[in-house]
């Protein structure tokens, strides 16, 4: 497929291939950008009735917008190849990062807070994903985890039995062994919470460096699945909290009823977990692109705030060794102006005071260091306040201040 053309789509290198597909890179030649184009398995669509019930559920997931799901921009056909054009992502599958290791504790419970909210968003829209586990989940080098493959998710509406006996006639596969639910296995109806028994294994391998239903084939460790309990997750780190055994313990009970009934409710377990540990959201420095280098396109944080900041906080010349600072008046034009002899000021606290209002910069007053004393200018980035009300939004005023952290030490 490499150097052929599908419509506006000129196809590049191969990127992956699993049961649901082949992925390459892709250049829309009309909108200039780089995408990722996955041909379908032609048993997935291989009737007229098959065909309707994966355009019907690719629409469903195609709506789905979140920072935390890979968007899919088109679902079409070009002389019977079907395909699914999708988010280019940058970053390393969490797969990647875990190679038989445990992560770190805020990173691990930073990408649980995200994937449960994504996953959320996309149940209250009526979408399972059906395949969540660690391959399906990238992440960038500032922490960032989208989910992957929702192009082949299913909608509420067509699951059950038939469903579940069409899709395993056609050879398709149904989720994957190690991180299926009980019913998944046994072939039943499923709801949103198989998703949140798969999430529940994602946690406990990231936490773990190992999943948590072992086996040589799909047959022993879909009889694990169903029959053996995982060994708790402080059996093998015996440094990870109680409560966090206690959680994904709970996500992953086999009864279904006794699961997490909802994402929102394991998300606000993770969330206050967290913040019982005094933990930060993680950031993950490591990371490399999973596909070839590109130049860095600059970003709207860097062109906007961090331009300003990085306006507000750099070191400025003074008029005279002999003048003493005077404050500059607050606004976006920090600078000296041509000719003036009123420059910047060195205050660390005049300056965090200049910072926009969404920032909360009610800082202690040992921060506020004085002025003479301390000579080398320093910032504190602080979470952002959530003036939308909404708590299930609460996770990005820690991220997006993490983004404003790893901006400003690349300045």
């Amino acid at each position: 497929m490499t150097g052929k053309q599908i419509l506006n789509y000129k196809i590049g290198r191969k990127l992956g291939e699993g049961g649901q597909g082949q992925v390459y890179e892709a250049e829309d030649i009309r909108l200039r950008r780089k995408v990722a184009l996955k041909i379908l398995p032609a048993e997935l669509v291989a009737d007229e009735k098959s065909r309707k019930r994966f355009l019907r559920e690719a629409q469903l997931a195609s709506a789905l917008d979140h920072p935390n799901i890979c968007t899919i921009y088109e679902i079409n056909e070009f002389e019977g190849l079907h395909f699914i054009v999708m988010q280019y992502l940058e970053g390393k599958r969490l797969k990647q990062m875990v190679r038989g290791t445990p992560l770190e504790l805020d990173f691990a419970l930073s990408i649980a807070m995200q994937m449960a909210d994504a996953l959320g968003v996309a149940h209250q829209r009526g979408v399972i994903h059906r395949d969540v586990k660690a391959t399906n989940i990238m992440v960038n080098d500032r922490g960032q985890a989208k989910i992957l493959d929702f192009g082949l998710a299913k909608g509420t509406t067509d699951i059950g039995d038939r469903a579940v006996q069409d899709l395993t006639q056609q050879g398709v596969p149904f989720g994957t062994a190690g991180y299926m639910s009980p019913e998944q296995a046994r072939g039943s109806n499923i709801d949103y919470r198989t998703d949140v028994f798969s999430l529940g294994v994602v946690i406990y391998e990231m936490v773990t460096g190992r999943l948590p239903f072992p086996g040589k084939s799909s047959v022993e460790i879909m009889h694990a699945v169903l029959h053996n309990d995982p060994i708790p997750v402080i059996q093998i780190v015996n440094s990870l909290p109680v409560r966090l055994e206690q959680i994904i313990e709970k996500a992953m009970t086999k009864d279904v009823n006794q699961r997490y009934q909802n994402m929102a409710d394991l998300y606000n377990d993770i969330k206050t977990l967290t913040r019982e540990l005094q933990l930060r959201p993680g950031k993950y420095y490591e990371a490399t692109p999973l596909v070839a280098p590109r130049p860095r396109k600059s970003s709207w944080l860097r062109e906007g705030m961090m331009g300003w900041l990085y306006k507000r906080f750099r070191p400025r010349e003074s008029t005279s060794p002999s003048q003493s600072p005077t404050p500059t008046p607050s606004g976006m034009g920090g600078s000296n102006t041509p000719g003036s002899n009123t420059p910047a000021t060195s205050s660390n606290r005049s300056t965090v005071d200049e910072i926009p209002a969404m920032l909360d910069s009610s800082l202690p007053s040992q921060i506020r260091t004085n002025e003479r004393a301390e000579k080398r200018r320093t910032i504190a980035i602080m979470p952002f306040k959530n003036l939308s009300g909404d708590i299930e939004t609460d996770f990005y005023s820690f991220s997006l201040a993490d983004s404003v952290i790893t901006e400003l030490a690349s300045l």
